[in-house]
């Protein structure tokens, strides 16, 4: 416990290990990982597994998919898929079930650490969730899935930059505003429900387009931040002496 000067005259103390305004450093080999670590790298891998599904295996795969126009979750619809020749739909429906899950498993450890951030979290695993669960095909059930990992995805993003280094917060920031703004421009301008070959565009981009803007940002954050944790970085809770 290391004792240190407030702006006041109070005396505060850091404990390592324990739930934070901040983050620490603590060094831990592979045995030794923290609690901490380990979420880190839950959630590590399932958005590296969810964004290699997504890039690679489905879109990579089918020639005739056009990330600009169709939806993502177009992907876990076995028919379109059938029909274009892509791999099976039941492959990216159970990468995102497994990234929710995994969310939600990392957030269950994550709940002492910081409970604003672990309850925005929870929410868009849960999200991912019932996204995976209920495919495209299912309504409204996959919406709302799709629209609670939407948009409290990118809250969550906000959300860490009180507890993450200062170089990345306005990395965070950045990237949480992004998604955000995405959820509110794709729904205030009508992209919600668009038939699948509607190419109707906004600044230039197609429904598609306009989704990946939610998207993509929530996963470069989710990935930057489960690797943040699993290297080993702990929170540190200041208290008073």
């Amino acid at each position: 416990m290391v004792a240190s000067h407030s702006c006041s005259g109070e005396h505060s103390a850091v404990e390592p290990d324990t739930a934070a305004p901040r983050i620490g450093v603590h060094r831990h080999g592979w045995r030794g990982m923290s609690h901490w670590s380990m979420a880190g790298l839950v959630l590590l891998v399932g958005s590296i597994q969810w964004l290699l599904v997504l890039l690679v295996l489905m879109e990579g795969s089918t020639l005739e998919y056009r990330p600009s126009v169709f939806y993502v979750s177009d992907l876990g619809d076995k028919d379109f898929v059938e029909h274009l020749g892509g791999p099976p739909a039941f492959i990216f429906n159970a990468s995102l079930l497994s990234l929710g899950l995994l969310i939600v498993g990392a957030v269950y450890v994550l709940r002492s650490y910081d409970r604003p951030l672990a309850s925005l979290l929870m929410i868009a695993g849960v999200g991912a969730v019932i996204a995976g669960a209920f495919p495209e095909t299912i309504q409204p059930h996959h919406g709302i899935g799709a629209g609670l990992a939407f948009l409290f995805g990118g809250l969550s993003a906000i959300a860490s930059c009180r507890v993450s280094p200062v170089p990345l917060r306005p990395i965070y920031l950045a990237l949480g505003c992004l998604a955000v703004g995405g959820v509110l421009t794709f729904s205030l301008q009508g992209f919600l429900g668009l038939p699948r070959e509607s190419t109707s565009t906004f600044l230039g981009l197609g429904k598609g387009g306009m989704e990946r803007l939610i998207i993509y940002p929530t996963m470069l954050w989710l990935v930057s931040f489960g690797g943040l944790l699993s290297g080993a970085f702990a929170p540190a809770r200041r208290t008073t002496a």
